[in-house]
């Protein structure tokens, strides 16, 4: 039984919180949050209500974000077809970031949310190559967003390339070693093989 990779942003920083997603690419997910808020999808831009601890479920085709009442948006990225369980509680702002890197944060959730759109699409259409570039872009501009390793990491995977995708992954760890989806997806990649390519 293959596991399915493993994909969440906290737009901004990627704090340490205990929300997390396990996502793929046409997801039915069943979401639960302790806030009020919404989920918009950022290709049909619709949205959907979300009320405060109480199971949501719903059909994730194209990045959304997870607005939560004073919380840091969460980028939900689907990347393989199955059904997920999600549950969230992301940092406010005020914990994250404090209140005056709030508008720096906005423009880069912008910028690296249409990346991974764009990576997203690529990936779809197998365009791996043009996927890494993307990534390569953005993270000549912010080195210090370590969800962007994660992502190489799985682009690298759905390549063949499993030794790359590990040392991908670990950077992404480096910098966030309680991020679990990371741990388990680095599981998922087992042990270097002289048979990986690379």
């Amino acid at each position: 039984m293959m596991r399915s990779l493993y994909f969440i942003l906290f737009i901004g920083l990627l704090a340490h919180s205990t929300a997390y997603a396990f996502l793929e690419e046409v997801v039915a997910v069943r979401l639960r949050a302790n806030e009020n808020g919404q989920v918009v999808n950022l290709r049909e831009q619709t949205s959907t209500d979300i009320k405060s601890d109480v199971d949501l479920e719903l059909r994730v085709t194209a990045p959304s974000l997870v607005k939560l009442d004073g919380r840091i948006p969460v980028l939900l990225v689907p990347v393989q077809v199955g059904s997920s369980e999600v549950k969230l509680n992301p940092p406010t702002f005020k914990e994250a970031a404090g209140e005056t890197a709030q508008k720096e944060i906005s423009l880069v959730v912008s910028e690296v949310v249409l990346v991974i759109q764009n990576v997203q699409k690529d990936i779809q259409k197998k365009n791996y190559d043009q996927a890494l570039a993307k990534i390569d872009e953005v993270q000549k501009k912010y080195q210090n967003v370590a969800f962007l390793d994660f992502v190489r990491g799985s682009v690298l995977f759905l390549q063949g390339k499993k030794n790359l995708a590990r040392k991908s992954v670990k950077k992404a760890l480096e910098v966030h070693p309680n991020y679990q989806e990371a741990k388990d997806f680095l599981k998922t990649l087992g042990e270097p093989s002289g048979g990986d390519v690379e």
